[in-house]
């Protein structure tokens, strides 16, 4: 046996039999190998990228549409509600004059018709 084929071995046996497990020190998500902590940690590894995920997804802050109601996690999710639906702001297809309300959605559309 090399020794890659033992570290993935002991790396099975500690996760799936030993149920070792690796929290998260910011949000106690748990891990079953440090390699996807750390990729965890790596995603929030600036201060306001570690805040916005912690109100989102730990702390329960969410932001609301003035209009309608309709909540977010994100204040770029709720920038994009409010423009695309509230805003008539509107991205028309060159090709075939079909109109989107995001920007995204009408890429996605050349991509796939055109």
């Amino acid at each position: 046996m090399n020794s890659t084929t033992k570290c993935y071995l002991k790396k099975h046996i500690d996760s799936v039999h030993r149920k070792i497990t690796h929290p998260c020190d910011f949000c106690q998500k748990t891990f079953s190998d440090k390699s996807y902590l750390k990729a965890h940690i790596d995603t929030y590894s600036d201060k306001s990228s570690l805040k916005k995920h912690m109100d989102a997804e730990h702390n329960g802050i969410t932001y609301s549409c003035d209009f309608c109601g309709k909540k977010y996690k994100y204040q770029t999710q709720l920038n994009r509600h409010v423009k695309s639906l509230h805003y008539d702001i509107t991205y028309k297809c060159k090709i075939c004059r079909k109109t989107f309300g995001q920007k995204r959605n009408l890429k996605a559309h050349i991509y796939v018709a055109h």
